[in-house]
């Protein structure tokens, strides 16, 4: 069921789950495909997992996290102004949601002229237009204290054991499941993912900074 329940806050309107379309602190949303049930909303402070394509305003797609391993983890400490852009965009958004979201150039690359990895050229003072799914979101707070609790021999470091305790407590099987994983091996897969992804040092456990990247960090462009 869709809620209707819209929010005023600093005389900006955003309705969660409503309006197809609407301004969010200057990014303007389109809502693709609504969640067949809102039972999780993403909140400022917290850690996306999403999917996401992005698109220059004549249709010319210059990322996709669909051509990389995994999807993408959107960190709330990112210092690119183009995600902060998107991130304010993915905001409200209910998990399993698509969205559309168009960024401004001030919140995008400015005015500065940008070659992505693939060697397509952003002119300066660009929209950018992204089609969000939002997977997972979690606090990164919590995530800090979670590291903690789960920190069960207090050496500073997770070991696979401790991550698949992590895993059933965060009910980790139905975020695997969103990510394509079956859901007999999805713990397993996930525990392996977040170590190919994050044990930089290759020690076979996962430091504090390690942990905190959750799977993979930012999508590079």
């Amino acid at each position: 069921m869709v809620s209707s329940k819209c929010v005023l806050l600093l005389s900006i309107v955003w309705c969660v789950g409503t309006l197809g379309q609407f301004f969010q602190d200057d990014v303007f949303v389109d809502v693709e495909d609504y969640a067949e049930q809102c039972e999780t909303v993403a909140k400022e402070n917290e850690i996306f997992l999403v999917h996401y394509r992005a698109f220059l305003p004549d249709g010319t797609e210059f990322f996709s996290s669909y051509d990389l391993p995994h999807p993408v983890v959107l960190l709330p400490e990112n210092t690119q102004t183009e995600i902060k852009g998107l991130r304010k965009g993915i905001v409200g958004m209910c998990v399993g949601e698509v969205r559309s979201i168009t960024v401004p150039a001030y919140l995008g690359y400015g005015d500065q002229e940008h070659i992505t990895k693939k060697g397509i050229k952003i002119p300066a003072n660009s929209e950018l237009v992204y089609q969000v799914r939002l997977l997972f979101t979690n606090d990164a707070d919590q995530l800090g204290d979670a590291f903690d609790a789960i920190d069960n021999n207090r050496d500073g470091y997770l070991d696979r054991q401790e991550i698949r305790y992590q895993l059933a407590i965060l009910e980790g099987e139905a975020a695997a499941t969103d990510m394509g994983f079956g859901e007999e091996d999805a713990n397993e897969k996930l525990v392996e993912l977040m170590f190919t992804n994050n044990d930089k040092d290759q020690d076979g456990r996962l430091s504090r900074s390690e942990y905190l990247g959750v799977l993979y960090r930012d999508g590079e462009l």
